[in-house]
C-alpha cells in the first residue's frame, strides 16, 4: 500500500486519482492537522470533485475505518479550500459533498463517517465542525 511517515501513511493515486494523500491517524485539532501536513510538504486535502471525494473516502476507510477526518475546508467569510479558492456553496459550480442540513457557518469542515454512507450515492460526507479544536484524524494532499 503506501509508505509510512510517522503516524501518517502515504497513499499515492487512490482509485486512480491524480493526487497523492497522507492519512494521519494521530488525532489533532484542525490547525494542528494543517501544521502537520505542512511539516510533511502537504496541505489539508481539497476534495474538489465527486471522484476525488469518493477516492479519498475509500482510502480513509482502508487506513482507519469508521472515523471522522479533518480535510481542507474552512470558513472565514465563505467556505473555501486551504488554497483560498471558493468551495461549494460559495462556488455553486463546485462539488457538493455536504451532509443534509449542512453547511453551517462554523469554521472548519471534516469528512463525516456514518453508517450507510457511500461514495456511489454521495449522500453526505462533509460536516461543519462545532469545534475546530476537536481531536480528529486528518487527510493531507500533496501540493500541485
Amino acid at each position: 500500500d503506501g509508505a509510512d511517515c510517522g503516524d501518517c501513511t502515504v497513499v499515492p493515486n487512490p482509485s486512480d486519482s491524480a493526487h497523492t494523500y497522507l492519512f494521519c491517524t494521530m488525532t489533532r485539532t484542525w490547525d494542528g492537522a494543517a501544521a502537520n501536513c505542512a511539516t510533511h510538504g502537504y496541505h489539508l486535502a481539497n476534495l474538489e470533485t465527486e471522484a476525488e471525494h469518493g477516492a479519498v473516502w475509500m482510502a480513509a476507510q482502508d487506513v482507519r475505518r469508521n472515523q471522522n477526518w479533518w480535510f481542507g475546508l474552512g470558513y472565514t467569510t465563505q467556505w473555501e479550500w486551504t488554497d483560498g479558492t471558493a468551495a461549494y456553496p460559495s462556488d455553486p459550480t463546485g462539488h457538493d459533498g455536504w451532509a443534509a442540513d449542512e453547511p453551517r457557518k462554523d469554521t472548519c469542515g471534516f469528512l463525516w463517517w456514518r453508517q450507510g454512507w457511500s461514495p456511489m450515492t454521495m449522500s453526505g460526507g462533509w460536516k461543519a465542525a462545532d469545534n475546530c479544536d476537536a481531536m480528529l484524524l486528518s487527510v493531507c494532499e500533496a501540493g500541485d
